[in-house]
Order: C-alpha cells, then sequence, then structure tokens
C-alpha cells in the first residue's frame, strides 16, 4: 500500500513539475503579431504596371520582439475599386514566431487605357444582356384580358 501512495505522489509530482514548464512556456512565447504601417509621404497613385514591390516601398512592419520585420512583408491582394480611380491594397507581415498581420490601405488607382476599355465593353454588355433579358420578359407575358 505504501508503494502504490509513492508511486501515485511521484506521478503527481511529474504532472505538476511538466504542467508548470508547459505554463511557463505558453506565458513567455511570442504571441503579437508585428504592426504594419504605411508612410503617407511616400505614397503616390498606383497603377498595374509598376508592380507590387512599388506598394512595398510604401509600407513597414515592427514587432515588439524581433524589431523591424518589413522583409517579411507581401502584398496580399490588390482589388480596384469599381469607379477605378482607387485601389484597396492587403499587406500582410509575419514575425520570426510566425505571428501574422493584415493591414489595408485605400490608394489612388491609374487605370491604363485598356483597363478603362475593358471596363467599358464589359458595362456594355451587361447593359445590352440586361435588355435583351427585358425584352424576353416582356415578350413572354401573357395577357388574359
Amino acid at each position: 500500500m505504501e508503494k502504490k501512495q509513492g508511486v501515485i505522489i511521484a506521478l503527481l509530482a511529474v504532472c505538476v513539475f511538466f504542467s508548470v514548464i508547459i505554463a511557463a512556456m505558453y506565458l513567455t512565447s511570442d504571441r503579437t503579431a508585428p504592426v504594419i504601417t504605411v508612410d503617407e509621404s511616400k505614397v503616390k497613385p498606383y497603377s498595374a504596371e509598376q508592380g507590387e514591390e512599388v506598394l512595398k516601398s510604401y509600407a513597414k512592419a515592427v514587432d515588439a520582439k524581433d524589431g523591424d520585420v518589413s522583409s517579411s512583408i507581401v502584398i496580399e491582394n490588390i482589388y480596384v475599386m469599381p469607379d477605378m480611380t482607387r485601389a484597396k491594397v492587403i499587406f500582410a507581415a509575419r514575425d520570426h514566431n510566425n505571428n501574422v498581420s493584415k493591414y489595408s490601405y485605400m490608394i489612388a488607382y491609374e487605370a491604363s487605357e485598356e483597363e478603362i476599355e475593358a471596363k467599358e465593353q464589359l458595362t456594355q454588355a451587361e447593359t445590352t444582356t440586361a435588355a435583351e433579358t427585358e425584352k424576353t420578359e416582356t415578350d413572354s407575358t401573357i395577357s388574359i384580358f
């Protein structure tokens, strides 16, 4: 009986020891993502021909533990707004512990002639399709009077 109690006490001590180690590791780990900022004094209107490196040069990422992690910045996506005068840029950055942060920034956008023509053609095609659909619906309506 005394042997069992000794083994149980030893197992409990080992469990408590590992629990304290795990808790200490968790509490001291870096769980804070870097902060991304954009230097608005550098920002100029963006066009797709410029490439993503221009956008990256406007941003900076700083982590409380790792310091400057700007080299980890990537452009996750660029959404051109329907008016084609602005674009929403999604920046992402990570620190050495793989904590990731995202930041969205609205930038002035200069559409190329090709983009403007493509948008006009798409708008014209949508207008034509809508008019044809309306005509078809009108033609298929049966009057009972």
